[in-house]
């Protein structure tokens, strides 16, 4: 806002670390508040203000917060509070950020919900913007709702330059002294300190996640730098899908406060005041990139494209003493004794919705194979009777022998070994049971199977990988039977 020439009036801001940051930085003196509680009358008069921009909490409409299943009633509380305060304010211009999700929400709300009817005249722009193509480092995609002059908005988009990943990262070590994405002075690098590398079980189960996940489509691991980064989200464990994880020295490892805040498009002298260091991930995660709002407010006031760095206007005070380091938390080794168990068998990886995987839910450790489409995903019985209507087409003869390292096991073995308490893993069993199906794999390949092998085993429709390769498809279905038999054979003992 002020690279773009815009004067601060007041602002609204409940989260203490959040704005603690903001008054630190621009020598401000915003008081902690919930404009669930902020009365009208407290506001200034209507239209003596140009512009009113707001971002309500997100988390009760991300996808990300509980698989999408959110308290949406509750964060229409703050949306219908904002809404408004800009209809009391009647300012010239407005705009509303929010995860991609409320564009939906917003326009079937003004369409039909009794509350909201009256906002609709007020909208003049509802649509989904990427901060990458204004110039950010991140492919972060947000919902921008309001009235500005968005046909100036968006012409920027064309005029922005594009960056990666590695471009903004490699501005933080070597000789380099200038902001890349400013300009400015670089100064000391601050709130750069690295987490421990992530260990062997982790690095696997990110891999499987973001490259096997059962369900979702795939990822690159590790993120690719020569390409923007993924989006920076504000919670992510250590073995997160949504963590960003970046090669370091033949190891890996997430990024750091430091490297978080270049890729939101902050400032390399911009401080985060929290008060631990996940708060800071936090604050760093819940913000909009700057370069989004710049040229947001360049277009409410009328300005053609300008570049960022052609700015100089002073806008965040450098601090002239040194700034607490919050020292990320050491990983600790303890699991809860329920621990969830769910990867795709090796060499048994299909797309989205078609998986062979080992699973152990309520404890019970067992191969499952899934089919279908998103929408329709169906189970077949990896039993007794699936192996019964195998053996129309196979002598069982032509099944090897299970290998004697899975021949021992029960759930209460691999529960035990998953969560630390008995020495082996649960990945080298799962290795182990995807070498085994690549051996019957071997003996169908000489066999020549009916072509309607397939359709007739499932009950629904087949999907195209299972036709292309019916083979493997047949002997990770005889795998996972063996499997499945011999873990009950030995539990009933």
């Amino acid at each position: 806002m002020k690279l773009s020439g815009v004067s601060h009036h007041t602002s609204y801001e409940w989260n203490q670390d959040s704005n603690k940051t903001h008054n630190i930085n621009f020598e401000t003196k915003t008081p902690e508040l919930n404009i669930r509680e902020l009365a009208l009358a407290d506001l200034p008069s209507p239209k003596s203000i140009d512009i009113v921009v707001g971002s309500p909490p997100c988390t009760q409409f991300s996808y990300s917060n509980r698989a999408g299943g959110g308290d949406i009633e509750d964060g229409l509380i703050d949306v219908h509070k904002f809404l408004t305060i800009v209809e009391h304010l009647k300012p010239r211009y407005w705009a509303m950020e929010n995860v991609p999700r409320v564009k939906k929400i917003i326009d079937d709300l003004v369409s039909e919900h009794p509350r909201f009817k009256r906002f609709r005249k007020m909208i003049t722009y509802n649509e989904v913007v990427n901060a990458w193509e204004f110039g950010a480092p991140q492919k972060r995609k947000r919902m921008i709702c309001g009235n500005f002059p968005w046909e100036l908005f968006m012409s920027y988009r064309e005029k922005c330059p594009r960056h990666t990943m590695g471009e903004a990262l490699a501005q933080l070590g070597g000789k380099r002294r200038t902001d890349f994405l400013y300009g400015w002075n670089r100064g000391i690098v601050t709130d750069n300190e690295k987490e421990v590398h992530l260990d062997e079980e982790e690095c696997r189960t990110n891999r499987e996640w973001k490259s096997y996940h059962p369900v979702y489509n795939r990822m690159a691991f590790p993120d690719p730098l020569s390409r923007p980064s993924r989006t920076v989200t504000s919670l992510c464990t250590r073995v997160s899908r949504e963590s960003i994880i970046i090669e370091d020295r033949g190891q890996y490892r997430r990024l750091s406060v430091r490297e978080r805040a270049v890729l939101m498009g902050f400032p390399v002298t911009y401080q985060f005041y929290g008060s631990s260091h996940s708060e800071k991930l936090k604050m760093i995660g819940n913000a909009i990139p700057p370069q989004i709002t710049y040229h947001l407010f360049n277009a409410m006031l009328g300005h053609r494209y300008t570049p960022l760095k052609s700015q100089t206007n002073y806008t965040h005070k450098r601090p002239n003493k040194k700034i607490p380091v919050t020292t990320p938390t050491t990983p600790k080794r303890k699991f809860n004794k329920n621990r969830n168990f769910r990867f795709c068998i090796p060499g048994f990886r299909y797309g989205s919705g078609v998986r062979f995987e080992l699973w152990n839910p309520e404890g019970i450790w067992r191969v499952r194979f899934f089919y279908g489409s998103s929408k329709n995903i169906v189970e077949l019985q990896l039993d007794g009777k699936l192996l019964k209507q195998l053996s129309h087409y196979l002598p069982k003869k032509c099944f090897p022998p299970i290998p004697r390292s899975l021949s021992n096991l029960t759930s209460e073995r691999l529960q035990k070994a998953w969560i630390g308490e008995e020495e082996g893993h649960p990945f080298d069993h799962i290795d182990a049971l995807g070498v085994y199906g690549e051996k019957i794999l071997i003996g169908l390949n000489g066999r020549c199977l009916p072509d309607n092998v397939i359709t007739s085993l499932l009950s629904s429709t087949a999907n195209r990988s299972l036709k292309n390769d019916p083979n493997r498809a047949i002997a990770g279905m005889i795998a996972g039977i063996i499997f499945n038999s011999k873990m009950e054979s030995n539990e009933s003992k």
